[in-house]
């Protein structure tokens, strides 16, 4: 079994792919999903992820999902992880008020190019 550290990126677009690779980079263990399973097959082809799907082992969760859908996978994570988990949304109010677990980080990233997707990532 590896010592890498673990983390989950939910949502492999443009910036949950960026958050992946990164991690991957650093040498972290990454499971990940998405609403589209072909882009979730494309991810873990390119090595973007190591794994399909959430593992409840990870130490962090990346939520990065349309701002309306983030709530509830938020919510889906606290409740199927043990580690803290975060979300790359633009939008803090209404996702911070309906998540008070003191695992959840209120997040807000800064990126984008000409590109969206794995390949912007």
């Amino acid at each position: 079994m590896s010592d890498a550290r673990r983390a989950n990126v939910v949502g492999l677009g443009l910036i949950g792919g960026s958050v992946a690779l990164g991690l991957r980079n650093l040498g972290w263990h990454v499971s990940g999903e998405d609403v589209d399973r072909t882009t979730a097959d494309a991810a873990l082809e390119r090595h973007v992820v190591d794994e399909i799907g959430v593992d409840p082992a990870a130490e962090i969760t990346f939520v990065a999902v349309p701002v309306l859908a983030a709530t509830d996978v938020v919510k889906r994570a606290l409740a199927e992880t043990n580690g803290a988990v975060t979300d790359v949304g633009s939008v803090k109010a209404a996702i911070c008020a309906a998540c008070d677990d003191p695992r959840f980080v209120g997040g807000h990233p800064m990126a984008g190019s000409e590109l969206d997707g794995l390949d912007g990532a």
